[in-house]
């Protein structure tokens, strides 16, 4: 039997080897883009750098009462990554829903059709039942015929 080819394998690795000129494109974005800059990329990368910082801490036992805020270029290029990660991630999610939508609605034509097989067959069986009685019916009004007859 032969496999079915990976499509969803084939888009992944496709959008893996998209990943990081995309990353690149929206960093170089964001470094001309005052708007995209102040607020699309810095404030994730800050909210990420605080929650990292703070759990850093947490580990080591320290106690902070407040966290240094990344400084712009940093802020640029982690919140580009974030950016273009988390737009990675939603492809790729959605490729993978709709390989698996694809392939439900394959599953479920595939047990449509052998339900209506199913179906075709109980038909014919009752027709087939409904033609030997009527057939036996006729017999027995030969074989009384006949018996009629010879008397």
């Amino acid at each position: 039997m032969v496999a079915a080819f990976p499509v969803a394998k084939l888009a992944y690795l496709g959008i893996r080897q998209l990943s990081k000129p995309l990353a690149n494109f929206i960093r170089d974005r964001a470094r001309a883009s005052p708007f995209f800059k102040k607020y699309v990329c810095m404030p994730p990368a800050q909210l990420h750098h605080w929650y990292e910082t703070r759990l850093k801490m947490r580990e080591l036992g320290l106690k902070s009462k407040s966290v240094a805020k990344l400084s712009d270029i940093d802020a640029v290029d982690t919140g580009a990554t974030i950016l273009g990660e988390t737009i990675i991630y939603i492809v790729s999610a959605l490729t993978i829903f709709a390989e698996y939508r694809r392939q439900a609605n394959k599953e479920q034509a595939k047990e449509e059709l052998a339900s209506d097989k199913m179906t075709d067959l109980e038909k014919s069986v009752q027709d087939l039942k409904q033609l030997v009685t009527e057939q036996r019916d006729q017999c027995e009004q030969l074989q009384l015929l006949l018996k009629s007859g010879k008397k």
